[in-house]
């Protein structure tokens, strides 16, 4: 069994890798308890009522998408480099926004999505910063 990560823990790793003024939806874990303090606007959902669900906010999907992304990692990749992490994730969300499409019609989407686009091996490769990539 893994053990509970710490409120200091977790609160550091969304300091360093989450911009101020960033809305984090969470579930009511003490962990996320004080982030309103630290310049981040906080959404959560408490399960201990049924509610599931607040406005455009479902845990349920936000569950289904981190799920996918981590079959993913698993499956797929074995290993996603910090650097290139924007690419994986933006790879996933545009998965799961285009889930209830036919098969067929995101493979077409996929293929015109890339006409005229082409990322060289200097560019992947290329030290600088890829965020908004």
């Amino acid at each position: 069994m893994t053990k509970p990560i710490s409120s200091m823990t977790l609160q550091r790793i969304i300091e360093q890798t989450v911009d101020r003024g960033t809305t984090i939806y969470t579930d009511q874990h003490q962990g996320y308890i004080g982030l309103k303090y630290k310049g981040y606007k906080h959404e959560a959902v408490n399960h201990g009522i049924g509610e599931y669900i607040r406005g455009k906010f479902t845990q349920i999907l936000l569950r289904d998408f981190s799920l996918c992304f981590k079959r993913g990692y698993v499956g797929v990749y074995h290993k996603m480099s910090e650097k290139h992490l924007q690419r994986y994730i933006d790879e996933y969300v545009g998965r799961h926004n285009a889930r209830q499409k036919p098969t067929m019609k995101n493979i077409s989407n996929v293929g015109k999505d890339m006409l005229g686009k082409r990322l060289t091996w200097e560019e992947l490769t290329a030290e600088r910063n890829l965020r908004g990539w």
